[in-house]
């Protein structure tokens, strides 16, 4: 058998050509009849290729430390459908615009892409994204039976962790349900504009208990609810695309009430938990 590959693009769309086989022995040199071929070339019939970004921040960026869902969809051109001997091929491509060294590595199916391979959606795990980094993905779409192909692209901003403040504790020793402990969060920025959110935690033996049940915008917290002994404090700083600095922790001494019961000097954490 011989064959003869035509590279893409060679060809015009919305053009007929006429293909001709001779073949000719090497042993007597006698050429057999030619044999013509006409060979119609038409236009892609796959239109419409879409590309969403799911999870989106009010400050337009997606979360670094989350995974990145990407939703592709794809519609034939008017007046073709699909057929049961129809075959739809899906692939992604990445390119960098600004701020990244490099693309995920879109072909590694177990540390970058969680989705599965010839897929219409693309999954990356958190991480993948460099932060303030700025890419284009393409899904390309090819059908066969009838032969189409189309692409479309998404811009995709990965988010900037929260910078420049600070955390501290105040006082760095008091009496449990009477001295009020001050717990402060200041001078942190979103670089990409978003609003910020506080959590506060409070580790004591070898359990950590967020000290509110939702995050909140308050950049301080006072608190005399510890537990009797060294109590390590802390702050989560939150962004509006949902990633997480956490602060550095100050250690505190919670010493007992003398007029309190010691039967009811408790693990205070535990009441927080419940």
């Amino acid at each position: 058998m011989c064959t003869q590959t035509i590279p893409a693009d060679t060809l015009t769309t919305n053009e007929t050509y006429a293909f001709t086989v001779l073949v000719t022995s090497t042993v007597t040199g006698l050429s057999s009849a030619p044999i013509v071929q006409l060979v119609g070339v038409e236009s892609g019939v796959t239109t419409d290729v879409t590309v969403n970004v799911l999870g989106v921040s009010p400050s337009g960026v997606v979360a670094t430390q989350k995974y990145l869902q990407l939703a592709g969809s794809y519609a034939m051109a008017q007046g073709y459908t699909a057929t049961p001997q129809t075959q739809v091929a899906f692939s992604w491509d990445c390119e960098v615009i600004s701020g990244a060294d490099a693309c995920p590595d879109l072909a590694n199916f177990t540390d970058v892409v969680a989705s599965k391979p010839n897929s219409n959606n693309l999954v990356l795990f958190p991480g993948a994204l460099q932060p303030n980094g700025q890419y284009a993905f393409r899904l390309t779409v090819t059908t066969s039976y009838p032969f189409g192909t189309g692409f479309g692209e998404v811009l995709v901003r990965a988010n900037q962790l929260p910078v420049g403040g600070s955390f501290g504790v105040g006082p760095l020793e008091g009496i449990q349900f009477q001295d009020l402990f001050t717990l402060l969060v200041g001078g942190w920025v979103d670089p990409d504009g978003g609003k910020l959110t506080y959590n506060y935690f409070a580790s004591y033996g070898g359990v950590t208990t967020a000290l509110l049940s939702q995050p909140t915008v308050q950049d301080s917290i006072f608190t005399s609810s510890l537990p009797v002994g060294t109590v390590s404090l802390s702050a989560n700083v939150i962004d509006d695309a949902g990633d997480i600095v956490a602060t550095n922790s100050i250690d505190v001494v919670v010493n007992a009430s003398s007029s309190a019961n010691v039967a009811v000097v408790v693990n205070v954490l535990q009441q927080y938990a419940n």
